[in-house]
């Protein structure tokens, strides 16, 4: 057999041509039994849809994000009212946005939870966006985040821990 404008390979179940253009084709026999498996298919594909409709798969509405993490301190703050104030902030003007914030009525020893609501699109580059957060005990500033946490796409995901450093008398 010639290889100049064709090449042919059989298989057991389909035939593949290539032509010396490059282009490829697919011939497969038809049979009935084809015919049956595809019906079949599309059945259960019909079944499981409508046994599934139930369920619910919705997402919360597009843009809302969480961004879970801890606020840890060493020593131990005096007794007293804290409230610990963790602040998303996008630095990359020369005014600082808030993009979300909370405070948290810390009861007990740290660490102390928190969660941020945000919109993806608030972090997206080139904005470069920070955590700020500060620890009060009866009104009082405490305790204050010194390292730079940046939040991004890459990392918005996971669970932060921010440690706060004492503030100086």
């Amino acid at each position: 057999s010639r290889r100049t404008c064709c090449e042919v390979r059989r298989g057991p179940k389909f035939v593949v041509t290539t032509k010396t253009g490059g282009a490829d084709w697919l011939r497969k026999p038809h049979s009935r039994m084809s015919f049956v498996r595809l019906t079949v298919a599309l059945a259960l594909i019909g079944i499981l849809g409508t046994a599934c409709s139930h369920l619910d798969i919705s997402s919360a509405p597009l843009g809302d994000q969480m961004l879970h993490g801890t606020v840890d301190f060493h020593p131990l703050p005096p007794l007293g009212k804290t409230s610990v104030l963790v602040r998303m902030v996008d630095v990359t003007n020369d005014d600082p946005i808030v993009i979300g914030e909370t405070t948290v009525q810390a009861a007990g020893a740290p660490p102390v939870p928190f969660t941020i609501n945000y919109k993806a699109s608030d972090i997206e580059p080139p904005k470069r966006v920070q955590l700020v957060v500060r620890v009060s005990v009866d009104g009082k500033l405490r305790y204050y985040n010194i390292d730079s946490y940046a939040v991004s796409p890459m990392n918005a995901d996971r669970t932060v821990r921010v440690w706060v450093t004492p503030v100086r008398r």
